[in-house]
Order: structure tokens, then sequence, then C-alpha cells
């Protein structure tokens, strides 16, 4: 069983790295090295599904098969139709490394300080986890709500407004869906509609500032409405703000390298992605002479995420 997992995740890694690289060298040998590892992934993923997931995805799997067979398709166009989502197998595949670098530093605690000392008022608190869920969201996706939740939770214990707080986490979450590259639904509509991701965020952005007004005024009323009240800041804590600015730019920079490969170059945002995932944490870790803790996030994207 261990074998198998090795190899099913070897060849997922290998594909990922291959494709990323043929993303701008376009060697045909290299584009066929990674279709049959993305082959070889898929029927090793398979088994590990869940049983109604599999039966879905070998259904599939197989009408499209009989469809093939039944036009009488030649070979080559098999591999072609199999490969038509391969960026969108590796931006998959790739996404958790963008939650590497937050592991270079003590993040975690300085945020904990910050929102203790400053944040006197549930309301002002709702909407720095608003926020937070929302900007890691657009990174790391789902992951921003247990890691939210686990910096915060016990904090809105001291408002007494935990079910506030609740609110926050989720709508900040799912606000992450009108602009962020790496949602299911965004990569879904540019990559099969052909239209630049550059172009949904104005519109994206927009959208999200009319949720975050609408949202942070329930919540408000909400509050109002609760038990909730403010607490005294914390006397002595030292804030480190150059923790704090690198949270900031930890977050911000994957969008903006993300947004300036995509704007200079013919290439889609679903082959930028995986090129960013790939080399954005070795970047940090470079400037940053993080070498141990991005070896660190490595082994756990290993172990625990594929």
């Amino acid at each position: 069983m261990l074998m198998y997992n090795n190899i099913r995740k070897i060849s997922m890694v290998a594909y990922a790295l291959i494709y990323a690289a043929n993303t701008f060298l376009q060697i045909p040998i290299l584009g066929s090295i990674s279709q049959i590892l993305l082959l070889l992934a898929v029927l090793l993923t398979l088994p590990a599904l869940a049983k109604t997931n599999r039966i879905v995805s070998v259904s599939l799997i197989v009408i499209a098969f009989v469809i093939l067979i039944s036009t009488g398709i030649p070979i080559k166009f098999w591999l072609e139709a199999f490969s038509r989502n391969a960026g969108l197998a590796a931006l998959f595949i790739t996404i958790p490394m963008l939650n590497i670098p937050f592991g270079y530093g003590n993040y975690q605690d300085e945020l904990k300080r910050f929102a203790m000392k400053y944040l006197r008022s549930p309301w002002t608190f709702c909407m720095l986890v608003w926020i937070l869920t929302h900007l890691f969201g657009v990174i790391i996706l789902i992951g921003s709500i247990p890691l939210v939740f686990q910096l915060f939770y016990e904090n809105s214990k001291l408002y007494n407004a935990e079910k506030q707080f609740t609110s926050a986490l989720i709508h900040g979450q799912i606000s992450g869906g009108f602009w962020s590259p790496v949602w299911s639904s965004m990569v879904i509509i540019t990559y099969t509609l052909d239209i630049p991701w550059l172009q949904f965020i104005p519109i994206g952005l927009f959208l999200t500032l009319i949720f975050f007004i609408c949202s942070m005024a329930w919540i408000y009323v909400s509050l109002k409405r609760s038990d909730a009240h403010r607490i005294e800041g914390e006397v002595g804590l030292q804030t480190n703000w150059h923790e704090i600015i690198m949270i900031v730019v930890l977050t911000v920079l994957p969008i903006l390298l993300i947004v300036v490969l995509n704007y200079l170059s013919d290439i889609s945002v679903t082959s930028v992605i995986p090129v960013v995932s790939l080399g954005y944490p070795i970047l940090m870790a470079l400037l940053m002479n993080k070498w141990k803790r991005y070896g660190n996030g490595m082994s756990d994207y290993y172990n625990v995420r594929i």
C-alpha cells in the first residue's frame, strides 16, 4: 500500500513539474511524457477515491471511450482528448504548495497578538476574520477556514461572538469565488470559454466589495441583537510589525505574480498558476533563507496534501 501511494504521488508531482516546464519549453516529447504521467496518475488515483466519486469518474471515462471508439477517432486524438484538461490537473495538484511560505515564520502567533491588542470591538474583530479568510482563501481555497478558525476561535469567545465569527469565516471564504484564479468555478469558466482571467478581476473585486459591505452590515446587526461586547486590549503585548507586513506580502505576492505572468505572456491562467505554485515557495525560501522550512513544507505537501 505504501509503495502504491508513493508511485501515485510521484507520478502526480512529476506530471506537474514536466507540465510547468513545458509551458515555456514547448518540447513535444515532454508533452507526450506528461500525457503518460497524467494517465498513470488518474488510473492510480481512481481506487483511492470515495465510492460515489469513483463510480461517477469511472462512468464518465467509460462513456468518453465508448464515444471515441464508436466514432472511429485515431488513437492520437484519444491522448489529446484525455489531456484536454491537463492544465486543470496540474493546477489542482500544485495549488497546496502556495501554502508553504506561510510556514516560514511565526505568523499565526503574531496575528493572535495583533487581534488581542488592537481589536476591542467584536465588529472590527469579525472584519479582520472576514478579510483574512478571504485573502487566504484566494490562495489556499477551503484551507483558509481551518487556518483562521484555529487562529481566532478562542478570541471570539472573549467577545461572546462565536456565531458572528463563524459567519465572517464562511462569508470571507465564499467571496473568493468572485475573482480568485484558483477557484474551480473561475478556472473552468476561463478555461472552457477561453476568456482571460484578467477581464474578471475588476468586476470580481467590485462584487467582492459589495458582498463585504452587505456581510459586515448583517454581522453588525447580528452583534447588536446578541450579547456580544467589547473587550479591553491586552496590556504589554508587543506587535512585531515586520511579521504583520510579511503576512500581507505572502498573501498578495503570488496573486501579483499570477497577474503579471498572465498579462505579459500568452500563457493561460491555468498554466500560469502551476508555474507560480512551484516557483513561489522556492523564491521566498531563497529570499528569506528558509530552506529547512521549505523542506518541511514540501514534506507535509507530499505526505498529507496529495
